[in-house]
């Protein structure tokens, strides 16, 4: 939990010295007559995940979600009236909780949860059809770079005390594909959205549990619950 609170400090300070220091060199976009300003935002959300777990003679795994925080910067570039292409940086809670069972294993069934914590870099590409209305839907879609920030194994059994793993040489970057929607609602100065993300791991990570137990692979895949306040450069 300390390790945790520590990550989070960390891209804490991150965010907030991205937002200080946003370039200004987008600024001429907003001069253009098809376009509008290029903006910068916050967002914060909850996150739903779990484990896409690759076959394994050495192990059955099920998994369910994992609730977890999301919480990132953006910056948003319009292309034409329609399109914007939109950075981020995000640090995003990740993982699932599992039912392990090993053949042979003298302890039976393990269960347990898998907690990931990634910093990451999406970039999207966001498609507005009706850019001067106060309120109007869109859609995005784009991909994704990470690196791993913390990771946390917990298992248990009915003969076996709670274990709580940190692996340290579980693989430590991803990446994948994501896609979602959203409504905005413009405000004097601002804008107000409210937006829904699937994301699609497609990087296979495994990660060593050692205590004799196997090392398990899978990717991640899950949902995003995300509201977003955005501001335009001046």
């Amino acid at each position: 939990m300390r390790e945790r609170k520590r990550v989070w400090l960390i891209h804490s300070i991150l965010a907030a010295a991205l937002i200080s220091g946003i370039p200004q060199i987008h600024a001429e976009a907003s001069n253009a007559p098809t376009t509008k300003k290029t903006e910068y935002g916050l967002y914060l959300g909850v996150s739903r995940f779990t484990l896409h777990i690759n076959p394994s003679a050495d192990y059955t795994m099920t998994t369910s979600f994992l609730s977890g925080l999301a919480f990132g910067v953006n910056l948003s570039i319009p292309l034409n009236r329609f399109l914007c292409l939109q950075p981020e940086l995000w640090m995003i809670d990740k993982g699932a909780a599992h039912s392990l069972s090993i053949p042979d294993f003298e302890y039976g069934d393990l269960t347990g949860l898998v907690a990931l914590t990634y910093y990451e870099v999406p970039l999207t590409l966001k498609f507005i059809p009706f850019p001067g209305a106060r309120v109007s839907p869109y859609l995005l879609a784009g991909g994704y770079m990470a690196g791993l920030g913390s990771a946390t194994v917990e298992f248990q059994s009915a003969e076996l005390p709670k274990i709580i793993e940190r692996p340290e040489n579980a693989d430590s970057t991803d990446f994948g594909c994501l896609g979602g929607a959203g409504i905005r609602y413009r405000l004097n100065g601002f804008s107000l959205s409210a937006e829904y993300r699937y994301s699609l791991g497609l990087h296979n990570i495994d990660i060593p549990l050692g205590n004799d137990l196997p090392t398990f692979s899978f990717r991640n895949r899950g949902h995003q619950f995300l509201l977003n306040i955005v501001f335009a450069l001046k």
